[in-house]
């Protein structure tokens, strides 16, 4: 951990000094290659990872959401928080497509158009430096797939975070999560509607009516009928005996779901290997001797 946060306060100093881009560059060049020499007790591909979402603070905050990321790495699970950066796509969202109090002229729809453009390229440049560290899963941000995704549940026209954390849930589970948190304040109203709706939607029913499962997707679904989620509210106080029992009971299945997707991701890679060819190739061989064998 030495070496993440010397690289971290480096980065925390260029943006401080005005954050110029030549300078970001090389640090987060630097950082990707300090990183890329740290010894693993496991690759990244073949660890659980579970999807931490819900409302924006609460996710974000240490104290907030008990630690559950500290609690999940020592399960030997990795947890990636749903970013910043995903809630300015859709507040940019909302506001190119009307869903404000203000009406937006078209200046201000060219003016918000270019600023999409620079930070999707900046997403993209920077998200590219650090792949080299073998520590980062490369995905980019993309709120129409998680909206247009879960139309059918949620209306687009109810502002706020629910239909992001639906969305997110929904549309990324299996495909790189094994499982799914969603975390709120106690009483947010945001997040229960998550909940009602994720309770329901999270089985292969609720999965499967989803356009763009790929194949490996609904390979999966054909071994479970529920999915691994649980929703957690937070006042800021140890999780009560509950909550902790449901999380042991999340990683377990989360654990099983991950074994499946691993299976699986061999299971392709080995089909579009030469040794699968050659174990086709041999059996049509074997099939035709047996069809030329005189019958006696």
């Amino acid at each position: 951990m030495e070496i993440f946060w010397q690289g971290w306060s480096r980065l925390l100093g260029v943006l401080e000094r005005g954050c110029d881009p030549r300078a970001l560059r090389e640090g987060v060049v630097s950082t990707a290659g300090d990183l890329a020499r740290i010894e693993l007790r496991r690759r990244p591909e073949e660890t659980p990872l579970v999807l931490l979402t819900g409302e924006i603070f609460v996710r974000h905050d240490d104290l907030s959401r008990q630690w559950i990321v500290e609690r999940l790495a020592d399960e030997g699970f990795a947890v990636k928080v749903s970013s910043a950066m995903e809630w300015i796509y859709y507040t940019d969202w909302c506001y190119a497509n009307r869903m404000t109090a203000d009406d937006i002229s078209v200046r201000q729809w060219l003016q918000l158009m270019l600023r999409q453009a620079v930070m999707r390229r900046q997403e993209r440049i920077l998200k590219g430096l650090l792949r080299p560290s073998g520590l980062f899963h490369y995905r980019r941000e993309d709120v129409d797939r998680l909206i247009d995704g879960v139309r059918h549940l949620l209306s687009p026209r109810l502002v706020g975070e629910a239909i992001l954390t639906v969305g997110a849930a929904l549309t990324e589970v299996l495909e790189d999560y094994c499982g799914v948190i969603a975390i709120g304040p106690f009483g947010c109203m945001p997040n229960r509607i998550a909940e009602a709706i994720l309770s329901r939607e999270m089985n292969r029913e609720g999965k499967g009516a989803l356009k763009a499962n790929s194949p490996k997707v609904r390979r999966i679904l054909e071994r479970f009928d529920h999915l691994p989620f649980l929703a957690v509210e937070s006042d800021g106080n140890p999780f009560p005996q509950i909550v902790t029992a449901r999380l042991e009971t999340f990683l377990l299945q989360a654990r099983r779901v991950h074994e499946a997707m691993v299976s699986g991701t061999l299971l392709t890679t080995y089909a579009n290997s030469k040794g699968w060819r050659d174990e086709e190739a041999s059996d049509r061989r074997v099939r035709k001797r047996s069809q030329q064998r005189p019958s006696q």
